[in-house]
């Protein structure tokens, strides 16, 4: 006999319960799902038509309308955010929760699960998606949360007393599969029943089929009592509550020692477990959940309670339920306007035997070309010498108008259960075309469906709730961990660093980041989607590049909105050279130079301007074509002391940029080095420029040549009192050493 027979007894219970107050809700979601799957017709008509081989026609005038629905949640993507609430919360943790999340659902390729809910939200009435948890690889402990689709919704049966359309109020719920009971053998070999006789059978018969049976996580909410305390000094300041289970035995004698135990009350704690069953034993262990709430979510459709006999019943209602009859009746007026265009008689004369013999091809003829007249028989051997009437021509219109009417009025029945109304608006009326006319069109559809978004858009704010409960739970050890950004650039954050580590990240000034503190609350924010995102920034880009001040800011950007492919990049890209050197810095990453470093640039700038100024100065004097050639020695001179004059400007310019670029890291020495580029591009600019301007200066050599002339005098009268003053000097020196070598003779003689 199966262990826990109570229980199992009880969970055999709820199931059934279960599946009996879902099994309406079921059947009328596969007849939607035959609906949008393009089968309209009953099994029972359908093969009586084709037992007669008449035509049943299935043509498609739901998907249009659902599909328009679904691919716009797909294409304006919700994303969850979190904010702070209390407890020592602050918005670092809540963006790293809200990137943590945002890297779950990539990693678990989310839109599927999403979308999957959805669609069966929107064709069937109910769908579902489940948070799990798993290791990160197989040679680590950390694990990890994924978000996983439910793409049979039948498979789960929810607690039917759940209101919640995210069944967030659930109390238990069931994850089922069916198994064969040979592969069930060989994945449970530990199982203690593992012959299913029809007395095992009879235990739980609507889990077992043949030869398969029925495997289920059984999800239940349960409780345990615990003694919640009000810790604090007598004097009744700094009051925290704290569960007694916690506490060891010395703190709680310390704690009656003080006297800080204000109050004490029992409080029954909810908690989620999971059991593995297949209706006659449980496989394995229970295993409690991390977490608070059963990671099971729904998407459900519109809701509606409806009086019947036993009072009130939950109805669940699919954007395809009502528009299934107006579609049946839609089909059923094409394939009679079908039928009636196969009515049309082919033989287009009725005649009596014998009429047409001899005549049968001119006859035969009239029926694709004309002719200029036809013949007949006037008697045949049966009718005697009696002339028989003219043949007559067959002639009937089928009632396609009529037909068309009535399906145009089983379509507009469509639009109208679906939520698009067939009713013309005022702007319709007007036969309206421009952008905002039919924008305002488009919404009005929309709006008659909005309930489904919403309620897909609890659906996703529940997911978020269960994700961020169990963050705490998953993420609980000093690890890094890998977020997305709202912008999709991955990065990598340190999670729980020790509280003692000198080293621990602050996270931007911040502080670090610890999974377990604060409280949060998810919100869902909705954006437009991906291509009216992208217009909407197009078209804001062209007004404001209008300003040609602006222009070279946004440039690159604004072609880059226009989506011009390979050739549109490259237009970008020469683009960015207009950009200013700040924010090209700030693209590549570079650091931004510091204001005493940019004054030395800019002093260092002025000196090399200033070089560039004397280069002209040289350039004006000595670039003549018709130079004398006495002033050619001078014109030297006056060339090599400007050089000197330059050469020492540029080498102490290039000595203040040495010191600079030691004093700058390697980005801004790189910086340094294209502005020094720039200008040297600006001197060589100035030197064909001056080259120009000589062409201009030809016919005023002769003045320059004049002023070289009294240069060159006044050089040589200054070379020539030099050269009498050294003459001068010389003479002194020789004068003095006479006179030495006098006085030593003297003193020579004296000597003797």
């Amino acid at each position: 006999m199966p262990d826990n027979e109570d229980l199992l007894s009880e969970i055999r219970a709820k199931l059934d319960y279960g599946d009996s107050e879902w099994s309406d809700i079921r059947e009328e979601g596969a007849t939607d799902m035959r609906y949008v799957a393009g089968d309209v017709w009953a099994e029972k008509d359908r093969k009586e038509r084709e037992l007669h081989g008449r035509p049943a026609l299935n043509l498609d005038e739901i998907n249009q309308h659902l599909n328009q629905l679904i691919n716009g949640v797909r294409a304006a993507k919700r994303a969850i955010q979190v904010a702070p609430v209390g407890d020592g919360a602050n918005d670092a943790i809540a963006n790293f929760h809200a990137n943590l999340i945002r890297q779950i659902e990539y990693k678990s390729h989310a839109q599927i699960p999403y979308t999957t809910a959805f669609e069966n939200a929107v064709q069937r009435s109910f769908g579902f998606a489940r948070v799990n948890t798993r290791y990160e690889s197989d040679s680590s402990f950390d694990q990890e949360i994924v978000i996983e689709p439910v793409f049979n919704p039948n498979l789960i049966t929810m607690d039917p007393e759940a209101q919640m359309p995210d069944g967030s109020d659930m109390r238990w719920c069931f994850v089922k599969e069916w198994w064969d009971i040979a592969e069930f053998k060989r994945q449970f070999p530990d199982a203690k029943i593992s012959e299913f006789t029809s007395d095992i059978r009879g235990i739980a018969d609507k889990w077992f089929e043949g030869d398969r049976l029925l495997l289920s996580e059984y999800w239940s909410i349960e409780h345990k009592s615990k003694t919640l305390m009000l810790l604090g000094p007598p004097d009744g300041s700094g009051a925290v509550t704290e569960f007694k289970d916690t506490l060891s035995k010395e703190t709680l004698k310390e704690l009656q020692a003080r006297d800080w135990i204000r109050r004490e009350r029992k409080v029954q704690s909810p908690y989620v477990c999971q059991r593995l069953t297949n209706g006659v034993e449980f496989l394995g262990e229970k295993t409690e959940w991390p977490g608070k709430y059963i990671p099971i979510v729904a998407c459900l459709g519109k809701v509606l309670y409806v009086e019947k006999d036993a009072g009130a019943k939950r109805m669940i209602m699919s954007m395809t339920r009502l528009a299934r009859d107006p579609a049946m009746a839609y089909c059923y007026t094409r394939t009679c306007e079908i039928e009636a265009m196969g009515g049309v008689p082919r033989a287009q004369w009725v005649g009596y035997a014998g009429q047409f013999e001899g005549h049968k091809q001119e006859w035969a003829k009239a029926n694709h070309e004309p002719v200029p007249f036809l013949e007949v028989n006037a008697t045949t051997e049966a009718t005697g010498a009696t002339p028989l009437p003219l043949p007559q021509k067959q002639s009937w219109d089928p009632p396609i108008q009529n037909l068309e009417i009535a399906a145009e009025s089983f379509r507009r029945g469509i639009q109208s259960a679906i939520g698009s109304s067939p009713l013309p608006t005022q702007a319709q009326r007007r036969n309206e075309k421009s952008g905002k006319a039919l924008e305002k069109i488009e919404n009005a559809a929309a709006n008659g469906s909005y309930h489904f978004v919403d309620h897909f858009e609890d659906f996703l704010r529940h997911i978020g709730v269960v994700v961020l409960d169990l963050i705490p739970h998953i993420y609980d050890t000093t690890r890094d961990v890998h977020i997305r950004k709202p912008d999709d650039s991955p990065a990598q954050v340190r999670v729980n660093p020790p509280k003692d580590d000198p080293n621990t990240p602050q996270n931007e000034g911040e502080g670090p980041i610890y999974t377990d503190k604060g409280r949060y609350d998810v919100t869902i924010s909705t954006g437009p989607s991906a291509d009216s995102e992208r217009e909407l920034a197009s078209e804001f880009a062209d007004r404001i590049m209008e300003n040609p001040q602006v222009f070279p800011l946004i440039g690159p950007l604004a072609v880059k909105l226009k989506n011009l492919g390979p050739i549109g990049d490259e237009i970008a890209e020469a683009l960015e050279i207009l950009q200013p050197p700040e924010m090209r810095k700030k693209k590549d990453g570079q650091p931004p130079i510091p204001p005493e470093v940019q004054q030395q640039l800019a002093q260092a700038q002025q000196m090399v301007e200033a070089a560039m100024q004397e280069v002209q100065k040289l350039q004006q004097v000595i670039q003549t074509d018709q130079i004398k050639a006495e002033a050619a020695n001078q014109r030297e001179v006056i060339k090599g002391e400007v050089e000197v004059k330059t050469s020492a400007q540029k080498a102490e310019a290039d000595t203040q940029l040495a010191q600079i670029k030691a004093e700058a890291d390697t980005q801004q020495a790189i910086q340094l080095a294209n502005i020094k580029a720039e200008l040297e591009l600006r001197i060589l600019d100035a030197k064909h420029a001056h080259e120009l301007e000589l062409l201009k200066r030809k016919n005023a050599h002769d003045n320059l040549s004049r002023e070289d002339e009294q240069r060159h005098e006044v050089g040589m009268a200054a070379e020539e009192q030099a050269f009498n003053a050294k003459q001068a000097d010389q003479a002194a020196v020789r004068a003095a050493q006479q006179h030495e070598m006098a006085s030593v003779t003297d003193a020579w003689d004296d000597g003797a």
